[in-house]
């Protein structure tokens, strides 16, 4: 609430971020994007033996996502990869009450699990470890949502101008031009209609645009039972090649890890499968 706890700290700093703000000249020059959009999957099979794994391991299924694509950055990008993974959920559903139920803000809702640490040497373990990260950083966003949601009042909107100069400065101080971040969102089991609905759900596309950043990221949802991901980047972030490689390598150790013990976990979805 306003006059809250850190108060006086949070007009403080937005004090002088606008003032650092006021400072960038505009630019007038269009930036150049040049946008990669692909997508995977796996079938609903090796999706319901993964959901298994993940159970027998005690882990959720993010978590595995998380330790699965932490690898797949290093192995892929090797000193290039992102030094942290960004990972947005829905803070809302009813516990903020200051929040408009269809508002979407930058000042919360996300947790950052650093990628390339010693979590230890069997993929399930590094999840295991994640987990447990995961439990508190998204307990302590829940706390510091209302207050980043105040400071984020407090901010005033760049002018498109000022934005292309920023997005620039990206280009110059990061590594990948996004400010070494890679984004994780998990939207989970995608279920728009009613199981008595007249018609049937056949495919569902996502679309993601910012102006402010170079997105980088992937999209994890599932539809049918089905798992599906969708990488969404720019080529001043990654290129071709290296997007196919972590495909190729994300893939593959998902394969590897849901399929290790498949006759162990869950034999009759496994010969359903094949």
């Amino acid at each position: 609430p306003p006059g809250g706890p850190g108060e006086g700290k949070r007009r403080m700093i937005a004090a002088v971020i606008n003032g650092l703000v006021s400072l960038i000249p505009a630019s007038r020059r269009p930036l150049r994007h040049d946008s990669l959009w692909r997508e995977w999957h796996v079938d609903a099979g090796l999706t319901a033996v993964l959901k298994h794994r993940c159970r027998a391991e005690q882990v959720s299924m993010h978590a595995a996502l998380l330790a699965i694509l932490d690898q797949a950055l290093q192995a892929a990008l090797g000193k290039q990869a992102p030094t942290r993974i960004d990972n947005p959920f829905d803070a809302r559903r009813g516990r903020l009450a200051q929040l408009k139920d269809d508002m979407l803000f930058f000042g919360g809702g996300s947790f950052k699990i650093e990628v390339g640490r010693e979590r230890g040497g069997d993929l399930w373990e590094r999840a295991r470890d994640i987990y447990r990260e995961m439990s508190g950083k998204i307990e302590q966003e829940l706390q510091d949502i209302p207050g980043k949601y105040r400071f984020c009042e407090m901010l005033r909107p760049p002018s498109e101008g000022k934005l292309r100069s920023i997005v620039r400065l990206g280009d110059l101080l990061s590594r990948n031009g996004n400010w070494n971040q890679f984004s994780f969102s998990n939207l989970g089991p995608i279920e728009l209609l009613d199981a008595d609905a007249p018609f049937r759900l056949e495919d569902f596309t996502l679309s993601v645009r910012s102006f402010g950043i170079r997105p980088l990221g992937l999209i994890a949802f599932a539809l049918h039972g089905r798992l599906r991901f969708v990488f969404m980047g720019e080529e001043q972030c990654m290129s071709t090649a290296q997007v196919d490689a972590l495909e190729r390598v994300f893939m593959g150790l998902l394969r590897e890890q849901a399929t290790q013990r498949r006759r162990e976990v869950e034999p009759e979805v496994a010969l359903a499968a094949d």
